[in-house]
């Protein structure tokens, strides 16, 4: 008995680990805030099998170093991901994707001056 008991809480906190790092990259790939609510991170554990609550996840993240890396800040409300660079690095990604725009543009200006 004691033995399942202590696969069960891996898998759980497998699974929980497996959830940040999937939020933690769709946060770096859409540039969206890395921040969750305890509640919406809660309905997400329960749709992959795990019951989550406040006292539970802080006992996860104090316990096992890899979640302190992946949680930069957490309370009773919210949950704040580590990102790989900080969030200018991803506003510089996204501005980035504005310079081919601009390129683009003046060339068609120029073509568009060539022909009148």
């Amino acid at each position: 008995m004691r033995f399942e008991e202590i696969v069960i809480e891996t898998d759980s906190s497998n699974k929980i680990m497996s959830l940040l790092v999937f939020l933690k990259n769709r946060a770096e790939q859409t540039g969206a805030k890395p921040e969750i609510s305890m509640d919406a991170l809660a309905q997400m554990a329960s749709s992959v099998g795990v019951s989550l609550t406040y006292d539970n996840f802080s006992t996860l993240v104090q316990g096992n170093p890899a979640f302190e890396t992946l949680v930069a800040d957490f309370n009773q409300e919210t949950v704040v991901l580590n990102l790989a660079g900080d969030e200018t690095t991803i506003a510089s990604k996204a501005d980035l994707d504005l310079e081919p725009v601009d390129k683009v543009d003046s060339m068609a200006k120029r073509a568009l001056k060539k022909r009148t």
